[in-house]
């Protein structure tokens, strides 16, 4: 596999991780502080279908620098001793 894609597919595993637990802690504190949107009921009755793809790019970008980062060490060549 190609080093770029596996950087690729990192970063968009890492960040739809990341979104899930961003909804989940919503939830968890819409729930616990009666809070009107991202309550779990809410939730299942189509308020995910927009908070989610939100926390998803907020995760995407936030992980943004890592990916880059890793992307720029891989394709580095190691130093000739």
């Amino acid at each position: 596999m190609n080093k770029s894609r596996a950087v690729a597919i990192f970063h968009g595993v890492g960040a739809t991780a990341l979104a899930v637990g961003l909804l989940y802690l919503g939830a968890l504190a819409a729930d616990t502080y009666s809070l009107p949107i991202l309550h779990s009921w809410a939730l299942m009755h189509g308020t995910i279908f927009v908070v989610f793809p939100v926390y998803f790019a907020l995760s995407y970008l936030l992980l943004l620098p890592v990916a880059r980062r890793i992307q720029h060490d891989k394709n580095q060549a190691p130093a000739a001793h």
